[in-house]
Protein backbone atom coordinates (compact mmCIF):
# COMPACT_ATOMS: atom_id res chain seq x y z
CA UNK A 1 0.00 0.00 0.00
CA UNK A 2 1.44 3.15 -1.05
CA UNK A 3 2.31 5.73 1.33
CA UNK A 4 0.13 8.87 2.16
CA UNK A 5 1.38 11.89 1.25
CA UNK A 6 -0.03 15.71 1.88
CA UNK A 7 0.28 18.67 0.02
CA UNK A 8 0.59 21.84 1.04
CA UNK A 9 -0.17 25.23 -0.48
CA UNK A 10 2.27 28.39 0.17
CA UNK A 11 1.73 31.87 -0.94
CA UNK A 12 -0.46 31.41 -4.15
CA UNK A 13 -3.91 33.48 -4.95
CA UNK A 14 -7.13 32.01 -3.26
CA UNK A 15 -8.60 31.40 -7.21
CA UNK A 16 -4.96 28.96 -7.75
CA UNK A 17 -5.83 27.68 -4.37
CA UNK A 18 -9.66 26.49 -5.67
CA UNK A 19 -8.22 25.54 -9.16
CA UNK A 20 -5.80 22.94 -7.64
CA UNK A 21 -8.47 21.50 -5.38
CA UNK A 22 -10.13 21.03 -8.03
CA UNK A 23 -8.18 19.38 -9.92
CA UNK A 24 -7.63 17.04 -7.01
CA UNK A 25 -11.12 16.37 -6.72
CA UNK A 26 -11.59 15.82 -10.69
CA UNK A 27 -8.38 13.34 -10.50
CA UNK A 28 -9.18 11.11 -7.64
CA UNK A 29 -8.94 7.88 -9.66
CA UNK A 30 -5.12 8.39 -9.99
CA UNK A 31 -4.17 11.06 -6.68
CA UNK A 32 -6.46 9.16 -4.37
CA UNK A 33 -6.45 7.52 -1.54
CA UNK A 34 -2.64 8.53 -1.46
CA UNK A 35 -2.99 12.01 -1.82
CA UNK A 36 -4.45 14.82 0.00
CA UNK A 37 -4.19 18.55 0.30
CA UNK A 38 -4.26 20.50 3.71
CA UNK A 39 -4.79 23.80 4.74
CA UNK A 40 -2.11 24.16 7.58
CA UNK A 41 0.29 22.08 9.95
CA UNK A 42 3.42 19.78 8.09
CA UNK A 43 3.22 18.52 4.89
CA UNK A 44 5.30 16.26 2.80
CA UNK A 45 5.17 18.23 -0.27
CA UNK A 46 4.48 22.01 -1.45
CA UNK A 47 3.15 23.86 -4.62
CA UNK A 48 4.30 27.84 -3.48
CA UNK A 49 5.08 30.57 -5.90
CA UNK A 50 8.55 31.35 -7.46
CA UNK A 51 9.14 34.21 -5.65
CA UNK A 52 9.59 32.00 -2.50
CA UNK A 53 12.41 30.62 -3.91
CA UNK A 54 14.99 32.05 -2.89
CA UNK A 55 13.77 32.15 0.46
CA UNK A 56 13.29 28.42 0.33
CA UNK A 57 17.10 28.16 -0.33
CA UNK A 58 19.04 30.51 1.81
CA UNK A 59 16.71 28.06 4.42
CA UNK A 60 17.95 25.45 2.98
CA UNK A 61 21.84 26.67 3.69
CA UNK A 62 21.21 27.37 7.00
CA UNK A 63 20.25 23.90 8.03
CA UNK A 64 16.46 23.59 7.30
CA UNK A 65 15.68 20.75 5.32
CA UNK A 66 13.66 21.47 1.82
CA UNK A 67 10.70 19.48 1.37
CA UNK A 68 9.99 18.48 -2.36
CA UNK A 69 8.62 21.74 -4.01
CA UNK A 70 6.83 22.70 -7.06
CA UNK A 71 7.16 26.83 -7.91
CA UNK A 72 4.46 28.45 -10.63
CA UNK A 73 5.74 31.03 -12.14
CA UNK A 74 4.74 33.23 -15.41
CA UNK A 75 8.51 33.78 -16.55
CA UNK A 76 10.99 30.92 -17.09
CA UNK A 77 13.51 30.48 -14.39
CA UNK A 78 16.52 28.25 -15.53
CA UNK A 79 17.33 28.23 -11.26
CA UNK A 80 13.81 26.70 -9.99
CA UNK A 81 14.75 22.60 -11.34
CA UNK A 82 10.70 22.18 -10.15
CA UNK A 83 8.46 24.91 -11.95
CA UNK A 84 5.22 25.07 -13.39
CA UNK A 85 4.29 28.07 -15.68
CA UNK A 86 1.15 29.45 -15.18
CA UNK A 87 -1.51 29.46 -16.30
CA UNK A 88 -1.75 25.34 -14.24
CA UNK A 89 -1.90 22.88 -17.00
CA UNK A 90 -3.97 20.14 -14.37
CA UNK A 91 -1.97 16.94 -16.73
CA UNK A 92 1.18 18.75 -15.70
CA UNK A 93 0.42 19.10 -12.03
CA UNK A 94 -0.68 15.80 -11.69
CA UNK A 95 2.15 14.37 -13.52
CA UNK A 96 4.91 15.97 -11.22
CA UNK A 97 2.64 14.41 -8.25
CA UNK A 98 2.95 11.04 -9.31
CA UNK A 99 6.75 11.46 -10.26
CA UNK A 100 7.05 13.07 -6.77
CA UNK A 101 5.31 10.23 -4.95
CA UNK A 102 7.21 7.53 -6.59
CA UNK A 103 10.63 9.29 -5.77
CA UNK A 104 9.58 10.02 -1.99
CA UNK A 105 8.78 6.20 -1.93
CA UNK A 106 12.15 4.98 -3.38
CA UNK A 107 14.07 7.67 -0.60
CA UNK A 108 11.92 6.11 1.71
CA UNK A 109 12.68 2.60 1.15
CA UNK A 110 16.65 3.78 1.21
CA UNK A 111 16.20 5.80 4.18
CA UNK A 112 15.22 2.79 5.64
CA UNK A 113 17.57 0.11 4.46
CA UNK A 114 20.25 2.51 5.78
CA UNK A 115 18.58 2.69 8.96
CA UNK A 116 18.58 -0.90 8.98
CA UNK A 117 22.14 -1.35 8.55
CA UNK A 118 22.79 1.61 11.00
CA UNK A 119 21.71 -0.28 13.60
CA UNK A 120 23.37 -2.73 13.43
CA UNK A 121 26.38 -1.25 13.50
CA UNK A 122 25.84 1.32 15.73
CA UNK A 123 28.52 3.93 16.97
CA UNK A 124 31.00 2.11 14.29
CA UNK A 125 33.07 4.79 12.37
CA UNK A 126 32.88 4.22 9.13
CA UNK A 127 35.90 4.87 7.21
CA UNK A 128 34.83 6.62 3.58
CA UNK A 129 35.97 5.12 0.65
CA UNK A 130 38.65 7.19 -1.31
CA UNK A 131 37.82 8.30 -4.61
CA UNK A 132 38.98 6.34 -7.95
CA UNK A 133 41.70 8.83 -9.54
CA UNK A 134 41.10 7.85 -12.93
CA UNK A 135 37.19 8.56 -12.26
CA UNK A 136 37.64 12.55 -11.94
CA UNK A 137 38.83 13.03 -15.63
CA UNK A 138 35.09 12.35 -16.46
CA UNK A 139 33.58 15.11 -14.09
CA UNK A 140 31.94 17.77 -16.29
CA UNK A 141 31.31 21.06 -14.95
CA UNK A 142 28.25 21.42 -17.82
CA UNK A 143 26.53 18.57 -16.56
CA UNK A 144 24.08 18.12 -13.83
CA UNK A 145 24.07 15.17 -11.67
CA UNK A 146 21.04 13.48 -9.90
CA UNK A 147 21.00 10.80 -7.49
CA UNK A 148 19.84 7.54 -8.17
CA UNK A 149 19.99 5.85 -5.11
CA UNK A 150 21.09 6.21 -1.61
CA UNK A 151 24.84 5.24 -1.47
CA UNK A 152 26.20 2.45 1.08
CA UNK A 153 27.32 3.27 4.55
CA UNK A 154 30.69 2.32 3.42
CA UNK A 155 30.81 4.76 0.75
CA UNK A 156 28.92 7.85 2.50
CA UNK A 157 31.04 7.47 6.00
CA UNK A 158 30.19 9.92 8.67
CA UNK A 159 31.09 12.99 6.65
CA UNK A 160 28.75 15.71 6.86
CA UNK A 161 29.60 17.65 3.90
CA UNK A 162 29.18 13.94 1.37
CA UNK A 163 25.89 13.75 3.83
CA UNK A 164 24.56 17.43 2.80
CA UNK A 165 25.62 17.59 -0.81
CA UNK A 166 24.01 13.50 -1.28
CA UNK A 167 20.99 14.68 0.10
CA UNK A 168 21.22 17.84 -2.36
CA UNK A 169 21.94 15.58 -5.34
CA UNK A 170 18.61 13.20 -4.06
CA UNK A 171 16.01 16.35 -4.66
CA UNK A 172 17.33 17.80 -7.91
CA UNK A 173 20.05 17.64 -10.83
CA UNK A 174 22.74 19.87 -10.13
CA UNK A 175 25.78 20.98 -11.38
CA UNK A 176 28.86 20.85 -9.27
CA UNK A 177 29.40 24.44 -8.53
CA UNK A 178 25.55 25.19 -7.93
CA UNK A 179 26.25 21.56 -5.25
CA UNK A 180 29.16 23.99 -3.40
CA UNK A 181 26.87 26.83 -3.17
CA UNK A 182 24.00 24.92 -2.22
CA UNK A 183 26.16 22.90 0.43
CA UNK A 184 28.55 24.90 1.36
CA UNK A 185 31.56 22.81 0.69
CA UNK A 186 34.12 23.63 -1.22
CA UNK A 187 34.40 23.20 -5.20
CA UNK A 188 36.98 20.42 -4.71
CA UNK A 189 35.48 18.82 -2.03
CA UNK A 190 32.09 18.47 -4.60
CA UNK A 191 34.20 17.27 -7.14
CA UNK A 192 35.91 14.50 -5.44
CA UNK A 193 32.25 13.32 -4.18
CA UNK A 194 30.42 13.43 -7.34
CA UNK A 195 33.84 11.61 -9.05
CA UNK A 196 33.41 9.02 -6.39
CA UNK A 197 29.41 8.67 -6.65
CA UNK A 198 29.66 8.64 -10.51
CA UNK A 199 32.58 5.58 -10.34
CA UNK A 200 30.15 3.77 -7.79
CA UNK A 201 27.02 4.14 -10.39
CA UNK A 202 24.83 6.08 -7.70
CA UNK A 203 24.33 8.60 -10.32
CA UNK A 204 21.80 9.81 -13.14
CA UNK A 205 23.74 12.42 -15.73
CA UNK A 206 22.41 15.15 -17.63
CA UNK A 207 25.12 15.28 -20.41
CA UNK A 208 26.83 18.57 -20.37
CA UNK A 209 29.67 19.27 -23.67
CA UNK A 210 32.81 17.87 -22.25
CA UNK A 211 31.29 14.49 -21.69
CA UNK A 212 29.73 14.13 -25.10
CA UNK A 213 33.03 14.96 -26.95
CA UNK A 214 34.88 12.50 -24.50
CA UNK A 215 31.74 10.14 -25.30
CA UNK A 216 31.77 10.96 -29.30
CA UNK A 217 35.51 10.40 -29.23
CA UNK A 218 35.18 7.25 -27.48
CA UNK A 219 32.95 5.57 -29.67
CA UNK A 220 34.78 6.79 -32.93
CA UNK A 221 38.10 4.90 -32.06
CA UNK A 222 35.82 1.60 -30.83
CA UNK A 223 36.60 2.33 -27.14
CA UNK A 224 33.68 1.63 -25.34
CA UNK A 225 32.97 4.65 -22.61
CA UNK A 226 33.49 3.43 -18.78
CA UNK A 227 32.71 6.50 -17.19
CA UNK A 228 30.19 7.94 -16.49
CA UNK A 229 28.63 4.92 -16.06
CA UNK A 230 25.28 5.90 -14.39
CA UNK A 231 22.50 6.28 -17.02
CA UNK A 232 22.15 9.48 -19.23
CA UNK A 233 19.26 11.73 -19.21
CA UNK A 234 18.85 14.11 -21.69
CA UNK A 235 18.16 17.46 -20.31
CA UNK A 236 14.15 18.52 -20.78
CA UNK A 237 13.17 15.11 -22.02
CA UNK A 238 8.93 14.80 -21.50
CA UNK A 239 8.22 11.83 -19.55
CA UNK A 240 7.09 8.69 -21.68
CA UNK A 241 3.65 8.13 -19.87
CA UNK A 242 1.10 10.29 -18.97
CA UNK A 243 -0.70 10.96 -22.39
CA UNK A 244 -4.05 9.14 -21.75
CA UNK A 245 -3.76 10.57 -18.32
CA UNK A 246 -3.87 13.94 -19.83
CA UNK A 247 -6.58 13.46 -22.55
CA UNK A 248 -9.02 12.23 -19.31
CA UNK A 249 -8.06 15.18 -16.91
CA UNK A 250 -9.04 17.52 -20.08
CA UNK A 251 -12.20 15.73 -20.97
CA UNK A 252 -13.46 15.80 -17.22
CA UNK A 253 -12.30 19.62 -16.93
CA UNK A 254 -14.25 20.46 -20.06
CA UNK A 255 -10.79 22.04 -21.81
Amino acid sequence: MATPLTLGLRGLPQEEVILIKTIFRLSSQWLSPQWSVVDDGPVDVCIADSSSWNDDVQQELSGVARIPTLYLSRASNPEIDAVLMRPIRADALVQWLLDTARQLETARKAEKTTQTRATTAAHTRVPALEMPSHAEAYLDHDSRYLLRRWPPAQIIGNDPKRLRITSLLSKQALQVNELSSLSGASLDECEEWVSTLLHSELLDTRVGSKVAVISTEMQSSGVPARYPSASVLPAGQPPKRGLGLMRAIRRRLGI
